[in-house]
């Protein structure tokens, strides 16, 4: 009778001899904490070892949100995220197995209130990735523009050059016809002359 009480005993006690040996160490967060800084890792450390198929994730009024990645070395377990959270409430639900077997499972509530120029941080980086590839652009339009205006230019100046020579040539033809009539002007005077100085000869 004495052993079966003690048998009873033993197996009455055994899941809080369990809980004691895994309660929390240390975590990071830290329960009720207010989270001022992104964090990309979320640690929760253990007074004893617990198993590899230990998990955990966060609650916030959204839903369940789940790490990238788990690892579980010896008392800890560390969950991360590739993107920071935003400001707001949420909850880190860890759920454990102990080396006897036992699974555990508790919560670390905590607070995410990070500064506004913190939070504004990643979009204002994408904002200047944008302004960036925009002002390269722009700058190759321009070098093209450029390009296309000198191209333009080298194809107008030979036709200056051809008008500028047509109109050399327009002006010394006009030139020699304007010769050309002043000398048979002055030889049909000269003949009218030479006409009428016979006529007058003659008269006399």
């Amino acid at each position: 009778m004495k052993k079966l009480f003690v048998m009873l005993c033993m197996i009455c006690l055994a899941p809080f001899v369990a809980h004691a040996h895994t309660t929390i160490s240390s975590s990071t967060p830290g329960t009720d904490e207010v989270v001022t800084t992104p964090l990309a890792e979320y640690v929760v450390e253990f007074a004893a070892e617990i198993e590899k198929q230990s998990t955990m994730s966060i609650e916030s009024n959204s839903g369940e949100i789940k790490f990238e990645n788990i690892v579980v070395e010896d008392k800890k377990i560390l969950g991360q995220l590739n993107t920071p959270l935003e400001n707001g409430e949420y909850t880190l639900v860890w759920k454990i197995a102990a080396k006897d077997g036992h699974i555990i499972t508790g919560d670390i509530p905590f607070t995410v209130s990070l500064p506004k120029e913190v939070e504004e941080e990643a979009p204002d980086s994408a904002s200047e990735e944008n302004a960036e590839l925009d002002t390269e652009q722009d700058e190759v339009q321009t070098d093209e523009s450029e390009t296309t205006n000198e191209e333009e230019a080298q194809t107008e100046q030979p036709d200056l050059n051809n008008e500028s020579n047509e109109t050399e040539i327009e002006n010394e033809t006009t030139q020699e016809n304007g010769n050309t009539s002043i000398l048979i002007i002055i030889f049909l005077i000269l003949l009218l002359g030479a006409g009428m100085i016979f006529l007058f000869r003659k008269k006399r």
